[in-house]
């Protein structure tokens, strides 16, 4: 008495031989899944609207607008909660930049599709505020006070550039010092303003100036007064006991950007939010960070360096993680001065920078050999002994886009054959990978939503929300002790399957199964080699069995 059951499902581990698969392990698997042991189909994606042509990113904000980019740009949202301006960073373009609600949506209308509307945001800014390479010139005018003519004072002055939004720039280079008696006024004359795409509005855009405190030995600038981006001078005729608060903008310095002598690497690729409400991110070998809450600021001695280029980084729950092309690294750190950077003991490189995703606690990313995790200081390379590396290359990692959602990360690749998704299911830990016959090209998971959007084609669609696939499963291959008979099948399904069985390579049956009573296989089903196979279902299926007798299955 022989009988072969299935009834936990499960997906692809090609680099082991089809007869010494884990039992309910699978040679094909497309379009299927795994829930509760049992085999279902994938749903197809729902199409939303078309995208505006070239879109590469994406991104939903405020619930309702769509942001988009024709570069690989990322996105992240203002880390200060009470932001009345409702701010969001980007990075991947020519420069890092940032939009806020009252501009970025100019001749946007919600009644028109994404494509028919301007691309948004309509306005963006540089981000980051220069500071001036000249000084003030300072001249002294007035008569000195009777009583304290013959008291000499001695100060030195540096200003600020303030945007829009209040957010304020590095010092300019001090003045010369400058000698003046009480009572007479020194007049500040300002160098030219910067250009460039930065929110200076001639109403909204301040210069701040503060001077050190006279006849002592402290440093620091005191805070003296402001006035509007547009003037040319500044008067002061104030003591020090009219001086405010010490200047709070020392090593508040913009991000690496597109001016090669500033930045030789070029500009961040990639921004991403950090715990401690500052953000991370990267260009060449360099991994920066801005100050607390103040995304505009970047201090150059909190830079850390690694081995080689880096490709992409992460923003995890145990750290920022550091793919480079050689190998991964992680940095650790609750303030931007106190992150430190330490390699890990595996040499993967990182293929894909759009590969890498996190999945609950660990990222995954493609390298030469497979997917590779991190948890922590711990690595694995999770597909090892499931996939070789010859045909992992045959996926062309190189080309995949990574996302993780519902607990399992997808692998959107193009081989110049096949454009498709490779699925790993962390779950099924002996055969956890299936393929999808869908392919994207961009993604944004909506946490609020819980909805992952993809770009397909030129489409923005919902993922597993509409009808689903027609899934196809090949079970492996099931080696029998002797020259077995088989004559009875059943399979438990939600509807109408259809099932073939090979036996020693050849189809002896094809059938449409209409219900989960048991059926007779053709006279004279006999093998040692035998396969069971799911065709074009749209239905769940909860086990198949053949057996030599009806009690069996």
């Amino acid at each position: 008495m022989v009988a072969i059951r299935v009834d936990a499902f499960k997906g692809l581990a090609p680099a082991i031989s089809p007869i010494k698969l884990a039992d309910g392990a699978a040679t094909t698997a497309l379009n299927a899944r795994v829930e509760g042991s049992s085999l279902v189909p994938e749903r197809q994606p729902t199409t939303l609207e078309a995208l505006p042509t070239g879109t590469k990113a994406f991104y939903k904000w405020l619930d309702q607008y769509w942001l988009t980019s024709v570069e690989d740009e990322s996105f992240v949202e203002s880390p200060v909660v009470t932001d009345t301006w409702k701010r969001v960073y980007m990075a991947g373009g020519d420069y890092p930049r940032y939009t806020a609600y009252q501009v970025a949506l100019s001749g946007y209308s919600a009644t028109d599709s994404i494509a028919d509307n301007p691309t948004l945001p309509t306005t963006s800014y540089r981000l980051g505020i220069p500071s001036s390479d000249n000084s003030v010139s300072v001249s002294v005018t007035g008569t000195a006070d009777a009583d304290t003519a013959d008291i000499e004072k001695t100060t030195a002055y540096v200003f600020t550039y303030v945007t829009d939004y209040g957010e304020e720039g590095p010092p300019s280079e001090p003045s010369n010092l400058v000698t003046f008696f009480l009572g007479q006024t020194r007049s500040l004359q300002f160098p030219s303003n910067p250009s460039g795409n930065y929110a200076f509005s001639a109403s909204g855009a301040k210069k701040r100036v503060y001077r050190t405190a006279t006849g002592t030995s402290n440093t620091e600038y005191l805070f003296v007064g402001e006035t509007n981006f547009s003037a040319t001078t500044f008067t002061d005729s104030g003591t020090d006991a009219d001086l405010g608060e010490v200047l709070p903008t020392e090593g508040h310095f913009r991000p690496l950007d597109d001016d090669t002598t500033y930045a030789p690497d070029g500009p961040l690729q990639k921004i991403v939010l950090m715990p401690g409400g500052f953000l991370a991110g990267f260009a060449g070998k360099n991994v920066a960070f801005s100050e607390p809450y103040l995304p505009h600021a970047w201090n150059p001695a909190n830079t850390l360096v690694t081995e080689s280029n880096i490709v992409t980084i992460i923003s995890s729950t145990f750290g920022l993680v550091v793919l480079t092309e050689t190998r991964p690294y992680v940095a650790v750190g609750n303030t931007p001065e106190a992150m430190s950077i330490v390699p890990l003991d595996i040499n993967q490189a990182c293929v894909s920078a759009k590969s890498a995703a996190d999945l609950g606690g660990q990222v995954i990313y493609a390298s030469p050999d497979g997917l590779v995790s991190i948890q922590g200081n711990q690595t694995q390379l999770i597909t090892d002994g499931l996939i070789t590396r010859r045909q992992w290359q045959a996926y062309e990692p190189e080309t995949m886009l990574g996302v993780t959602f519902e607990g399992r990360y997808y692998a959107f690749y193009d081989d110049g054959t096949n454009e498709r998704c490779l699925v790993y299911d962390q779950q099924a830990t002996d055969a956890p990978l299936m393929e999808i016959a869908l392919h994207a090209t961009a993604a944004h998971v909506s946490a609020k939503d819980d909805i992952l959007y993809l770009k397909v084609g030129n489409n923005l669609v919902t993922f597993g929300t509409d009808d689903t696939y027609e899934m196809t499963w090949k079970s492996k291959k099931y080696f029998l002790p002797v020259d077995t008979t088989l004559a009875w099948g059943r399979v438990v399904a939600d509807g109408r399957v259809q099932l073939r069985i090979y036996i020693d390579g050849v189809k002896i049956f094809d059938r449409r199964v209409e219900d989960s009573l048991p059926f007779r296989l053709p006279p004279r089903t006999r093998g040692r080699e035998v396969e069971l196979e799911i065709v074009e279902s749209t239905k769940r299926i909860d086990s198949i069995a053949i057996g030599s007798e009806r009690s069996e299955v």
